[in-house]
């Protein structure tokens, strides 16, 4: 039963903002800006540095309802806090996470004391979604932001309805992580090691508003391919799951009621013991530039999850191996700042 506890939200002073990237995150140069320091102090003397130029501006705390159009997609739903009550969470997830990932960003938000990018939750109510917006989203957005030719817009949930969606909330048994799986693992570090009641900024959408995709998974090393050669079938597109090689294109067959990723990651690469000193390299499916495929000496893909069975698996408590799923919408970093904590 999951608590939303609205949190005092920092919006850019702009409102058309230019994108940047770095370290393969994206968002508002100026806030990117802030990540290239050398350490997290001084991360968090450029961010500190922000609010003191008033170039994000802190509102009062609430719920909004939030709309992403990227392109002819539109992406919405709530924007707001979750609390992780006694660092426990009510959130289900599907993807285990790299423990180096976790206290990098653990110890980011220990010096910045602030978060940045929201998790990406799924219910699995639309109706409750759509009679929400409908009752919402009558005016003019409070708030407007562009940024890489991507419309973010945002209402103030109003009294009523913010009771409503409280409500619905705690009836609702479980939130299902689609994307953050490393954030929300920090987030949990956090609050144990400061012993403080964190809460985890999130855009909560109903589950048939996510676009779901897959990764490639690139090898430069070719010592896990002799396992895969029995089992190596001539490509069929109509088989959800394939390798590229020096030699070719193969599929393989995926057995009847087997998850499609715990097959590749367990039965043919071996599971974590046999990938344990193994880089692997990992791209969003027709992200990988051409010229890059030849510095590779295996690349695996596979038919992309449906949010149903991501979700399925969650409820299992069944874990995918990381980088298992790509999930749109995804959100910019530093569009939106938040404290760690309610108030």
């Amino acid at each position: 039963m999951p608590h939303l506890a609205p949190l005092v939200l920092a919006f850019p002073q702009q409102t058309d903002l230019v994108s940047s990237s770095f370290k393969n995150v994206r968002g508002p140069a100026v806030f990117l800006e802030c990540l290239k320091h050398s350490n997290w102090s001084e991360v968090k003397q450029a961010v500190d540095h922000l609010f003191e130029k008033k170039e994000y501006h802190p509102q009062e705390a609430q719920h909004y309802w939030y709309r992403i159009t990227q392109n002819n997609l539109v992406f919405e739903g709530i924007l707001t806090g979750v609390a992780l009550e006694n660092n426990s969470t009510p959130i289900s997830t599907h993807e285990n996470v790299l423990n180096e990932r976790v206290q990098l960003f653990s110890d980011y938000l220990t010096q910045v004391n602030r978060q940045a990018e929201p998790l990406l939750l799924v219910h699995e109510s639309p109706d409750f979604s759509t009679q929400l917006k409908e009752q919402i989203c009558t005016k003019t957005p409070n708030f407007s932001f562009t940024i890489a030719q991507e419309k973010h817009e945002l209402w103030g949930v109003p009294p009523a309805q913010a009771k409503a969606l409280e409500t619905f909330a705690l009836n609702t048994p479980q939130l299902h992580l689609a994307d953050g799986h490393h954030r929300l693992a920090s987030t949990l570090d956090w609050g144990k090691k400061q012993q403080e009641q964190a809460v985890v900024l999130a855009f909560i959408l109903a589950h048939d508003q996510l676009t779901t995709d897959s990764f490639l998974w690139a090898f430069k090393e070719d010592t896990l391919l002799e396992n895969t050669r029995a089992k190596q079938l001539d490509y069929n597109p109509d088989l959800p799951l394939w390798v590229q090689t020096k030699k070719g294109i193969h599929s393989f067959a995926v057995p009847e009621n087997e998850n499609t990723v715990l097959y590749l990651y367990h039965e043919l690469l071996g599971g974590p013991k046999a990938l344990k000193n193994t880089k692997i390299d990992y791209f969003p499916q027709g992200k990988m530039p051409l010229h890059l495929r030849t510095n590779y000496a295996a690349i695996f893909g596979y038919t992309s999850l449906k949010i149903e069975e991501i979700i399925a698996l969650a409820k299992q408590q069944i874990k995918l191996p990381p980088k298992s799923t790509y999930i749109l919408p995804k959100l910019p970093t530093g569009l939106f700042i938040a404290p760690l904590t309610e108030g």
